[in-house]
């Protein structure tokens, strides 16, 4: 994970982070109270119709129907433009409950999307289990296929491009995956030998 404040590398157990000094328990005194997840989507300023909301979730769960180890989250909020949504966004994930105590390091799966509404901004947030395979640039490339409707007010829309282009890049990550740990993929000949 990164600080969200100078992107130098942090550890989970981290109090602080070594490079700016930046500390998780002074986000709340700028945020206030924790916000609660109600599930795959929480639209928390009520501006999704049922319709846009009906198609997210249909996205959301075509997500989990093609990686079912994987958990994604939509929060659409309002957040003051005096911080960057990048720290909302990590003070969200670490401290929503939207991870159960168990989902740790290596073992957290969860792919949160934050948008805020009222500044046009949008963040997606990965778990330490997804951050090996995932560079910044998937997920820059996932917020832009949504900056469009994002700029357009059609957060339905912005939330349904990033999902599906999120899907996209999980989808080019998971077949390397075999190279990454140095195995061959399958071919043919290899399944007819059997």
């Amino acid at each position: 994970m990164k600080c969200p404040s100078c992107q130098a590398t942090l550890t989970e157990s981290a109090a602080s982070c070594p490079s700016c000094g930046f500390a998780y328990e002074r986000i709340g005194e700028a945020f206030g109270r924790m916000p609660t997840l109600k599930g795959e989507l929480s639209d928390m300023v009520g501006i999704l119709s049922p319709r846009q909301a009906g198609k997210i979730r249909t996205e959301i769960k075509r997500f989990a129907r093609e990686f079912p180890q994987l958990q994604f989250h939509a929060f659409l909020t309002s957040v003051s433009s005096d911080h960057p949504i990048s720290t909302y966004a990590f003070w969200l994930f670490n401290g929503s409950g939207m991870c159960s105590h168990l989902q740790k390091g290596g073992l957290n799966f969860h792919t949160l999307l934050v948008i805020d509404v009222e500044h046009g901004r949008s963040n997606l947030s990965v778990g330490y289990g997804i951050e090996p395979f995932v560079a910044d640039d998937d997920l820059r490339r996932a917020l832009e296929a949504g900056q469009e409707a994002l700029q357009a007010k059609d957060y339905g829309q912005a939330v349904v491009a990033i999902i599906e282009m999120i899907r996209e890049v999980y989808h080019e990550k998971s077949a390397r995956i075999p190279q990454t740990f140095g195995m061959r993929p399958k071919t043919r000949d290899d399944s007819a030998a059997f």
